[in-house]
């Protein structure tokens, strides 16, 4: 969650990537840590893991100021460039993309 109490915010999630909040806990403790998976598994601690978001994300913004303690950054074109490829090679009329599952995000 976002670091603004007056405006929380949530990240929407990737397929295979699911977490549990719960509404009650303030700041960070709201995380419900045993929740968090990647593909049915729980996230191992000792473990790296690479996550991708915008530029505007990864420097921590709307709060989410843990992004820019991130290391090992990588950077390519911006996401709306990324998107636009990503939407030519992988939808047209005749077969739109799908909306994403629901279900990845469950509050308590």
């Amino acid at each position: 969650m976002g670091s603004r109490p007056d405006n929380p915010l949530i990240l929407q999630v990737s397929e295979g990537f699911t977490y549990s909040i719960e509404q009650s806990r303030d700041g960070a403790d709201k995380l419900v840590t045993d929740s968090v998976r990647l593909d049915g598994e729980p996230l191992q601690l000792a473990e790296t893991y690479r996550v991708t978001v915008n530029s505007f994300l990864a420097d921590g913004g709307d709060g989410f100021t843990a992004f820019a303690d991130g290391t090992n950054r990588l950077t390519g074109e911006t996401d709306l460039d990324a998107f636009g490829e990503w939407l030519d090679a992988n939808t047209s009329p005749e077969a739109p993309v799908s909306a994403p599952k629901v279900g990845r995000i469950t509050v308590e």
